[in-house]
């Protein structure tokens, strides 16, 4: 377990999709063909394929069946036990603050003891200015705690791909020394 190493439950089985490092894919007699939305409602998931449901999660396989998950395949993190849409707190972030032209949120690296930290990174519009401390609080006024940044940085320009897209793969790695 301190090697973030997981065994899977009695009667559930555990294959990587692609080989050793791939899709978690999970497999249990009772099945994955549903769940239970808060209301009460039953859903299909579209993720079982035969037996088989599609986690989402990323991760490998050692030879004695124990399994690590590494990362999503989406753009998601579990944050307190909620499945986080990093996207949806990036469109949250642009509609409270009509200033940010364009927000990067992503899972930065743990500091001070905090796991799953929260990192946003706002382009401001020419001439826009923002205050660390009141963004804090009015995100925690309008947003779930899950959702709330642990981290802002506030920059004029954003590094942008050749489509024109943020670089979020230059951000997650580079953020401290780029803004």
């Amino acid at each position: 377990r301190d090697k973030g190493l997981l065994k899977p439950l009695p009667n559930v089985i555990v294959e990587i999709d692609g080989g050793e490092t791939g899709e978690i894919l999970c497999r249990h007699d009772a099945g994955f063909e549903h769940y239970v939305d808060k209301y009460g409602n039953v859903r299909h998931d579209s993720r079982v394929t035969g037996h088989w449901y599609r986690s989402n999660d990323l991760g490998w396989q050692n030879d004695a069946n124990y399994f690590k998950v590494i990362g999503r395949r989406d753009n998601c993190i579990n944050r307190r036990g909620f499945l986080l849409s990093l996207e949806e707190v990036e469109n949250i972030l642009e509609d409270i603050f009509p200033v940010v032209t364009k927000a990067v949120v992503f899972e930065g690296d743990d500091e001070g003891g905090i796991l799953n930290r929260l990192v946003a990174v706002c382009e401001l519009a020419d001439g826009a200015q923002l205050d660390y401390r009141s963004v804090k609080n009015i995100c925690r006024d309008k947003m779930t705690r899950h959702q709330v940044p642990d981290a802002f940085y506030f920059v004029r320009h954003l590094p942008r791909l050749g489509n024109g897209k943020p670089d979020r793969n230059f951000l997650i790695h580079n953020y401290k020394t780029f803004v």
